[in-house]
């Protein structure tokens, strides 16, 4: 959606603040503009918000336009206000509480839009007129940047990743640049531009993290995971006081959510399952404690997932050709996979997907029968990966796909 000016911010602060589905709104847009009334009433009508709502969002627009709050703080304060069922005003002030012990100034042109501007992703016009609007409107220039279309999604999650390598010095700037040439010039990942360039790092840790934790559980959207990412950086803050300050998450769920890392950490769940934990935590109101055994209890049984019978039971080999062909079940992945293109019995593609999909399961950040069926639909409908796990609304980290390198 493009971003507006401060003329009326209505339709900018419900679609960032979690007001209604942007689906609904961009249709409510629609249905105002032809019955000729006001979005709010538009919205209203549609059945898609509450009453309650839509007049906090009024309230937040009025505050806006006569200058008492920035467009930014308009959509943190509704946001918090929504998710903890609160006044606005008392929204803001816990709002400003949190932001008064820890407020740090961030600059317009930082270290993520000159990445962007050394690798080619935007030009310098589109970064002038993006920084007009971030004045104006108080927020980040990556998330007006994408906002207007004028990078997507995938590459603004390219230069935040780059970031994150070169604050923890697992690559070089030099490197850095490169691979996000070659991401952007190839619409893919970061990972898997270094990856084909020759130069992935595996991540010291495969440790789960915070943000990857809450946007696997839908906490997160796309975007409110993007913009976590971005201030965190800018703001040289952490995952946790960004999302309580952006009134993402309550204290307690953010507390729940620590807790899971810290089980992942144990071994007691795998990622994908603290995910689902998390969800149930959040989206039930019951405890991480009563959520966990929930999942525990539903876990099918373990069975393991070699290259083979992954590709076997994605049907995209007949067992009979994989016996055939791969005598020994106890040589490594990567031989498994060896032997079947030089058989001619795969592609070098599937071939791909099928390790990838297969790290994912091994690191536990997608089920045995999700990377089946993962596998099974991006052959079937000649996607690449990311473009399956978005139709199949799966959030994965990309660097964990690539363990097997």
């Amino acid at each position: 959606m493009s971003m507006q000016t401060c003329e009326d911010p209505l339709e900018t602060l419900i679609a960032n603040a979690n007001i209604t589905d942007l689906k609904s709104l961009n249709q409510s847009v629609s249905d105002a503009k032809r019955l000729n009334i006001t979005l709010d009433r538009a919205l209203l009508m549609s059945g898609r918000t509450s009453e309650q709502a839509l007049a906090m969002s009024l309230t937040a627009r009025e505050l806006v336009l006569s200058g008492q709050l920035s467009l930014n703080a308009a959509i943190n304060a509704l946001r918090l206000a929504n998710q903890e069922h609160i006044s606005l005003d008392e929204a803001r002030q816990r709002l400003k509480g949190l932001h008064r012990a820890t407020r740090t100034m961030v600059a317009l042109t930082n270290e993520i839009t000159n990445l962007m501007l050394e690798a080619g992703i935007i030009t310098r016009e589109q970064l002038g007129k993006a920084m007009d609007t971030a004045t104006t409107t108080g927020m980040l220039t990556g998330r007006v940047l994408r906002l207007n279309k004028h990078i997507p999604s995938k590459m603004l999650a390219c230069c935040l990743e780059a970031r994150i390598m070169l604050r923890e010095k697992t690559q070089t700037e030099e490197v850095v640049i490169q691979g996000l040439r070659f991401a952007h010039s190839k619409s893919i990942t970061l990972n898997q531009a270094l990856f084909e360039l020759g130069k992935f790092k595996h991540p010291e840790s495969f440790t789960l993290r915070l943000a990857d934790l809450l946007f696997m559980s839908g906490v997160l959207t796309e975007d409110e995971f993007l913009e976590c990412l971005e201030l965190s950086i800018l703001k040289k803050k952490t995952i946790n006081q960004v999302v309580l300050e952006q009134g993402f998450l309550t204290q307690v769920q953010l507390d729940s959510a620590e807790h899971l890392l810290n089980v992942v950490s144990s071994e007691m769940l795998l990622p994908f399952e603290a995910a689902q934990t998390l969800r149930y935590v959040t989206t039930s109101g019951v405890v991480v404690y009563e959520a966990m055994s929930r999942v525990v209890v539903s876990r099918p049984p373990t069975t393991p997932l070699l290259l083979g019978s992954l590709i076997v039971d994605a049907g995209l080999l007949a067992a009979e050709k994989l016996d055939a062909v791969v005598r020994d079940c106890q040589i490594g992945n990567i031989k498994i996979g060896k032997q079947l293109l030089d058989a001619g019995l795969i592609k070098e593609s599937t071939l791909f997907k099928a390790l990838r999909c297969q790290s994912l399961w091994r690191l536990g950040y997608i089920s045995r029968k999700a990377a089946v069926d993962i596998l099974k639909r991006s052959e079937l409908e000649n996607d690449p990966l990311e473009l399956t796990f978005t139709k199949m609304d799966i959030y994965v980290p990309s660097a964990m796909q690539w363990s097997w390198v």
